[in-house]
């Protein structure tokens, strides 16, 4: 997510706005590559806002801290947080400043409490409802650490908003998009990678151009099973070319093929760009990135907000799933020959490609950000249809 925050930070910039941010110290060089400033949490700079520890109400209890300090410092007009950052919803209550937070590609939460209140049928339902109660646990817990009492409000209504929500999806995609809480608004995918040069993947996308080209993203497998053995196994003798972006996949991949270009960073724009298909764990950033190309996935969810991701991907016919336990290199082999070679999938791709563009992405998030700063009121989404906002 930090791209997809740089991405709507320079959108504001660009629109004359100064932007800095309040992060862990390894996001300083990206930052520092993308021209903005990052506000340390202290003397001496620590680590704060860590992935891994994200619903600790002591590591949530550092965010606060860090960002109150960023806000004397900075005096900011609104914060920008994203789902797994409640110390910015915190911070800003504390600090008495509107806060946008920054969704992913698929809205993670039940639309009504019908869920919360009565046992849920279906597995979906019971999925949203349950991350439902434990992010509202962890954030109760955070808010007793600073003796705030704790929030009693319905999913419609939720803290976990914001005042503004910036789903990073479109109509054409996200289900029932009428019946989302009015914070939440469509903006597409916020997108951004390092624009520097990089002449050994340039060298290797030259070698084949006439055979097809894959890309590869696992990321966390939170318990599932992993792809890269079946991948190996299914594509390490075919006349195709594999882009594989390694960062997070647990083990390290070993026994590379000739054929596959391996490294923990490889930014996906330009390899999407010329591929026929990508296969990804349905993390966010690599579904939009492909989509936003065209190119339709295989796709294996694991946790986090892989299942709805995936979920959405399938029901919109631009993927197929595949569960890694029961396939093997045969299977593996003859689903991504399916999403390579079905028209129809790639005709859908193209659909949501369009739709996903004409959301605007970081430019449209960036003029909510300031209409939020202007009023609040103006950005719901009620509005937005009636015409209200420009």
């Amino acid at each position: 997510m930090l791209f997809s925050s740089i991405g709507v930070a320079l959108a504001l910039k660009k629109n004359g706005h100064r932007v800095a941010f309040a992060t862990h110290p390894d996001a300083a060089g990206w930052l520092q590559q993308a021209g903005l400033e990052r506000i340390p949490r202290g003397v001496p700079d620590g680590p704060s806002f860590q992935v891994e520890i994200w619903g600790n109400a002591l590591s949530i209890a550092m965010q606060v801290k860090h960002l109150e300090a960023a806000i004397e410092r900075f005096q900011p007009d609104v914060l920008v947080g994203q789902q797994l950052t409640f110390g910015a919803f915190l911070a800003a209550e504390r600090q008495h400043l509107p806060v946008a937070v920054l969704g992913l590609a698929a809205y993670l939460w039940p639309v009504s409490d019908a869920p919360l209140e009565r046992p849920a049928e279906a597995e979906r339902e019971r999925r949203l409802a349950r991350r439902y109660r434990e992010m509202m646990q962890t954030y109760n817990e955070a808010r007793a650490l600073f003796r705030l009492s704790p929030s009693e409000a319905g999913v419609r209504s939720t803290p976990l908003l914001g005042d503004l929500f910036l789903l990073q999806s479109t109509a054409e995609l996200e289900r029932a998009v009428e019946n989302l809480p009015e914070r939440v608004r469509l903006v597409g995918p916020c997108l951004w990678e390092p624009a520097e040069a990089d002449p050994e993947l340039e060298r290797w996308l030259a070698e084949a151009p006439g055979e097809p080209l894959i890309y590869l993203h696992e990321g966390r497998l939170f318990g599932r099973s992993s792809l890269w053995p079946l991948a190996v196994a299914a594509l390490g003798d075919r006349p195709v070319r594999v882009a594989a972006s390694t960062w997070r996949m647990d083990p390290s991949p070993r026994d590379v093929p000739q054929n596959f270009f391996t490294r923990a960073f490889v930014a996906q724009a330009p390899v999407l760009r010329r591929a026929c298909a990508a296969i990804a764990s349905a993390n966010s950033t690599v579904v939009l990135g492909a989509l936003l190309q065209g190119v339709p996935l295989l796709l294996s969810a694991g946790g986090g907000e892989q299942k709805e991701v995936a979920e959405r991907c399938l029901e919109a016919g631009v993927a197929i799933g595949l569960e890694p336990e029961k396939a093997n290199a045969a299977h593996f082999a003859h689903f991504l020959d399916r999403v390579r070679e079905d028209a129809g999938l790639r005709r859908r791709a193209e659909q949501i490609r369009r739709a996903l563009q004409a959301e605007g992405g970081c430019g449209s998030a960036a003029h909510l950000i300031e209409q939020l700063v202007i009023g609040s009121g103006s950005v719901l989404r009620r509005a937005h249809l009636e015409g209200s906002v420009p």
